[in-house]
């Protein structure tokens, strides 16, 4: 194993990083330190018992997507590749071979888990369909951990704030249907909750966009459109436009 690892400004040093516990940010460093030389840890468990370290705080950077998990109890580092780069001559390849084929590796060289696997958002297990047919059994399965009660809280913000401008507006669709466009844009778009709420509370305080994002679909359609507006708003600050870093 290798005695130095490195990390990278542009993960530890983002707001979604550092709004964690201290317990978390210490346990992520600790399996970086560890893990193989493509960001895989095989004992995430031993090294919380070895440095104290809670459960929970495993379970934070699990559902800030700092680490990706396996049902094995195998984790990976999520941005290892940004953090590290190892030369040719000194890389050892990792052993986990049916772990690391469940990955992609994206544009921003950060690992996201392939999109023909399911992953329960719940637990953060993943779990590998062989068939078509288990795949659509496993669907049917998931169906009832579609989303979380962070993506209630979200829809609810939306909905609270839209009935604020416009006073006679009413909700079209299913509640259930618009928490599972947040869960969308928090799990496959890779949005943290904190970029979704800070969104969602800026369209509804701009005079043209409240009148335009009216559910969580058209939020996750205009999501990545409206970042450069929002960042190109006065009146927002310099630190909060860092969260869309």
């Amino acid at each position: 194993m290798a005695q130095r690892r490195m990390f990278s400004l542009k993960i530890v040093d983002t707001d979604s990083f550092l709004d964690m516990p201290q317990s978390s940010q210490l346990l992520y460093f600790h399996l970086s330190m560890r893990a193989d030389d493509d960001g895989f840890v095989s004992n995430p468990k031993k090294i919380m018992r070895m440095t104290g370290i809670n459960e929970d705080d495993l379970k934070v950077l699990i559902t800030k997507k700092f680490i990706i998990p396996f049902n094995n109890g195998i984790c990976v580092i999520k941005h290892w590749k940004i953090h590290n780069y190892i030369q040719k001559d000194r890389y050892t390849k990792t052993t986990y071979l049916e772990e690391k084929a469940l990955l992609h590796t994206k544009e921003n060289r950060s690992y996201t888990l392939d999109t023909k696997y399911i992953q329960n958002v719940s637990t953060g297990k993943v779990r590998l369909d062989k068939s078509k047919d288990s795949l659509v059994k496993s669907e049917k399965k998931e169906k009832i951990v579609k989303f979380s009660a962070k993506d209630i809280e979200m829809t609810d913000l939306l909905v609270s704030l839209i009935q604020k401008n416009s006073p006679e507006w009413q909700m079209r669709g299913n509640k259930d249907t618009w928490a599972e466009n947040i869960e969308k844009l928090n799990r496959i778009d890779e949005r943290s909750y904190e970029q979704i709420e800070f969104m969602i509370r800026w369209v509804q305080g701009h005079n043209f966009w409240h009148k335009n994002i009216l559910s969580t679909a058209k939020l996750r359609e205009k999501f990545n459109d409206l970042i450069p507006r929002l960042q190109s708003d006065n009146q927002v600050t310099g630190t909060k436009k860092q969260i869309f870093v």
